[in-house]
């Protein structure tokens, strides 16, 4: 097997040196009160957890929910106005329509002429015819 030569050696020694300069020591908590103790607070931290978790899941389900729930009136929205804009077509043939009847439409003073006119022909229908 190949051995590394001392300078090699040297070497891999002062890079492991500045490795350890670099790294910073990780603090350790003291945890006081006896095991039992410390048993009942990780339970209680446990139970606070699984509540946690269950809220969680409930809030998704519920998002989720909401979220076809959104997904459902935005495609009812869709048929809406595919409806409205089809009544607003029917509204405008409609009021063109009442337009073009109301032009050929007889006016007051058009049934008045008309009964004036109706009136001299029963007038003349009524005269006696002469000897």
């Amino acid at each position: 097997m190949n051995q590394p030569t001392r300078e090699e050696f040297n070497n891999h020694e002062t890079r492991i040196k500045k490795l350890e300069q670099q790294t910073e020591p990780i603090p350790v908590a003291h945890i006081a009160g006896t095991p039992e103790d410390i048993l009942k607070k990780l339970n209680a931290i446990d139970k606070k957890l699984d509540r946690i978790d269950t809220k969680q899941d409930e809030h998704a389900t519920g998002l989720l929910a909401h979220s076809k729930s959104i997904s459902i009136l935005q495609t009812e929205m869709q048929g809406v106005k595919a409806d409205t804009l089809a009544i607003r077509e029917s509204q405008a043939d409609i009021r063109d329509r009442v337009v073009e009847i109301k032009g050929t439409m007889a006016t007051k003073d058009d049934i008045a002429g008309i009964k004036a006119t109706q009136d001299q022909i029963l007038a003349l229908l009524q005269q006696k015819p002469g000897p």
